[in-house]
């Protein structure tokens, strides 16, 4: 679920998440990923951005403000995860006001975590030198324009690996192939009409990023609708899609989606309980607040 709604907070997101990196005194070519790794003892920054020492712990405290702020929202994701897969493995395009609500909830929560990133993202420009912003920005401007050469037009009416193996596991037809494969390229041109403008607005803001006057909040794509775009993006690929697979084909997919929800919140319950367990004393060991002075 995570990778479905990527898009829908990268706008408001991605000069935060990806600008916190750190490095070296000099701004070089920055490699293409990552901008930041996170790690069980923190974020660990790249080394082509030169952060000094004064700077790295304040940025690590607002990358850290940011992921605590996205947590609503991605629970909220997760809930349109868990109501899609219900809805689909009932094949049900006549009541959607599960998901409707679901997806409602995620706005709300984009909304809220609007504000934060704005803010941080200001606060990260006054934090960084001019060379830092500069290489800020062309680090996000190269990263755009490789994603952007990923989607070749000459994949439209293609079948890729993916698609076809998904072919296989759910037993689709040739014509439910055909069909599916028709409907998705639909959605990506609807989706990629509506997105393009806010694409342009991002690149704008990346490039001002490197000029001393940048203020986020005056900037169009701070108010980006992209919830909006994701909530009716989803709708609509759902009650197109759904139809096109029988009751059986339904069901394989709800139960696959709802299997990929439960095994990831293990193996985050097992990471959590891995690092409680580092944390934790080893045993015999006094408890600091039963001794005495």
């Amino acid at each position: 679920m995570r990778s479905a709604t990527s898009w829908t907070i990268f706008l408001v997101t991605t000069l935060v998440l990806a600008a916190c990196a750190g490095g070296q005194p000099r701004a070089e070519a920055p490699p293409p990923e990552p901008a930041w790794e996170d790690t069980k003892a923190g974020p660990v920054f790249p080394t082509w951005l030169g952060l000094t020492e004064a700077q790295e712990p304040r940025m690590a405290a607002l990358l850290q403000r940011v992921k605590r702020s996205a947590e609503p929202l991605v629970f909220a994701a997760e809930g349109v995860a868990h109501a899609l897969a219900s809805s689909a493995r009932r094949c049900d395009v006549n009541d959607l006001t599960f998901l409707e609500l679901r997806l409602e909830a995620l706005m709300a929560a984009g909304e809220n975590t609007r504000t934060v990133v704005v803010d941080a993202v200001d606060e990260l420009h006054a934090l960084l030198t001019p060379e830092q912003r500069r290489a800020v920005a062309d680090y996000l401007l190269e990263r755009n324009e490789r994603n952007r050469s990923r989607r070749r037009p000459a994949d439209r009416g293609s079948i890729s690996d993916a698609q076809q193996k998904m072919g296989l596991d759910l037993d689709l037809t040739f014509g439910q192939i055909t069909k599916l494969l028709f409907r998705l390229n639909s959605l990506r041109g609807t989706y990629e009409d509506k997105t393009e403008p806010w694409i342009a607005h991002y690149r704008a803001a990346v490039a001002d990023f490197a000029h001393e006057d940048f203020d986020l909040r005056t900037q169009p794509v701070a108010e980006a609708p992209v919830f909006e775009i994701a909530r009716d993006l989803t709708l609509t690929a759902y009650t197109q899609l759904i139809t096109i697979f029988d009751e059986g084909q339904c069901e394989a997919i709800g139960t696959y989606v709802r299997r990929k929800l439960d095994e990831r919140e293990r193996d985050e319950r097992a990471e959590q309980d891995a690092r409680a367990a580092e944390d934790a004393p080893p045993p015999g060991a006094a408890d600091p607040a039963m001794v005495g002075p």
